[in-house]
């Protein structure tokens, strides 16, 4: 295997990544939309997307029900293809909204983006703290600004922007993988969110996926 990159190592990985969770839980929930989704697989996309943890989200199981007959129509309906950035912007923050008077006054910004996407897989993308982070370390990496506020407000206006600047990251990428992955944002979120790791962390997921890699057969020929 000839030397990789380290920025390209992380696109590989990022690539490779999704497929954890496609594997885990995606294909098969994605067959339904969340409402038709019985007891066990809403716990198993919390637990599968860390929403468990926090007294915030401990009733997330008991109230997902209602929080989906609330929003089911404000997520599932078809997007306005010409501005579909802006109306997702807008589903995303009524969803907030909805969620807050159901869970007690409590913002769940990420598990509001994470169900979303369940029903938008083509053009949303997942939230949390560590993709907002790597976000923001991206957009400072492109500007000469000294501080930059990344929240629920603009996110997807950025992510939209690095998204479209990846597209020969990710394609590049899937070189180095023995299937297609069909929702390619979630790639982009992938290397946000390992990129807004502590560094620390980051350079232990990328050592151990490195050593995983060196004897995998798709390698060889590169």
């Amino acid at each position: 295997m000839s030397a990789l990159s380290p920025e390209f190592l992380e696109w590989i990985w990022s690539y490779r990544q999704v497929f954890k969770w496609f594997d885990e839980f995606d294909a098969a929930a994605l067959k339904l939309n969340p409402a038709e989704w019985d007891g066990d697989t809403q716990l198993k996309f919390l637990t599968t997307y860390g929403l468990t943890r926090g007294v915030a989200h401990q009733s997330l199981q008991s109230n997902f029900t209602r929080i989906v007959d609330k929003l089911h129509a404000l997520f599932g309906n078809r997007l306005d293809e010409g501005n579909a950035l802006n109306d997702l912007n807008n589903r995303w923050s009524e969803g907030i909204n909805v969620v807050r008077d159901i869970q007690n006054g409590r913002d769940l910004k990420s598990f509001t983006s994470k169900l979303l996407w369940f029903y938008q897989p083509k053009h949303m993308t997942m939230f949390d703290e560590f993709a907002r982070c790597g976000l923001r370390k991206w957009k400072l990496s492109q500007t000469a600004k000294g501080a930059l506020n990344v929240n629920e407000k603009n996110f997807l206006e950025l992510f939209d922007d690095f998204y479209l600047g990846s597209a020969s990251w990710i394609e590049a990428a899937a070189r180095y993988c023995d299937r297609s992955y069909p929702y390619p944002r979630r790639i982009a979120d992938q290397w946000l969110w390992l990129n807004g790791r502590p560094a620390r962390e980051k350079k232990a997921i990328l050592d151990r996926f490195r050593v995983s890699i060196e004897s995998s057969p798709i390698f060889e020929h590169y």
